[in-house]
């Protein structure tokens, strides 16, 4: 989570930037993993070494997150768009701390994965979404229809089993095949969602109204 200043006595911008498959040991001091960007950012922050994740699954990890709630009490059980989901959203009554923002009078914005609820989307909590994946405006067809289209797709031009690949990219039978890891991939769409937070923060620095993304 960054804080900037807005020149007022008690309010800033808050941008939080949430990254998806990343072990929390990589942004410790001398990990191997190398990410000049994630070493400059800390060297000006705050590390917190002993923060641990209230759950092991996306959907109610991210959940806790904004509600501050562990999946015991904000109803989100395990990753919701699946078929022996135990829970489709959250329980009634469970509010965002994001809320909390929108009433003092900050600007509300999203992009990217949402992942709290499958019955509601950030629209529904007073984002103004820019781009968005895996939320209810991302859906035309039922999430298990279109997974097991996906899979089909997949397996009709799955790659054999000893094929060639190039450096960083995964193979794995069943999944088709992605870059892991370089400078320039965008296998998820994820530079798509921070190019469209770019340009929203564009837009929202010219209103002398504080924001949260």
């Amino acid at each position: 989570m960054s804080w900037q200043r807005w020149g007022h006595d008690h309010t800033g911008n808050i941008l939080v930037f949430m990254t998806d498959q990343q072990r929390g040991d990589t942004v410790l001091p001398y990990h191997p993993a190398r990410m000049p960007n994630i070493e400059a950012f800390r060297e000006q922050g705050v590390t917190f070494s002993q923060a641990f994740c209230p759950s092991p699954h996306c959907w109610p990890a991210r959940a806790a997150f904004f509600t501050g709630l562990y999946p015991s009490e904000h109803g989100v059980w395990n990753n919701v768009a699946v078929q022996n989901t135990l829970s489709r959203g959250l329980n009634d009554g469970v509010r965002l701390w994001t809320e909390d923002f929108a009433a003092a009078g900050y600007d509300l914005h999203w992009t990217g994965k949402w992942h709290v609820s499958y019955d509601e989307g950030p629209a529904d909590r007073g984002f103004d979404v820019h781009s968005l994946s895996a939320g209810p405006e991302d859906r035309r067809a039922s999430a298990l229809d279109r997974t097991w289209e996906a899979y089909r797709r997949i397996a009709a031009n799955e790659t054999p089993d000893g094929a060639s690949h190039s450096s960083g990219e995964i193979v794995r039978p069943g999944y088709g095949s992605y870059t892991h890891y370089g400078v320039r991939e965008n296998p998820f769409g994820d530079e798509d969602h921070v190019d469209a937070a770019i340009e929203a923060l564009k837009q929202s620095g010219r209103r002398d109204v504080p924001w949260m993304m």
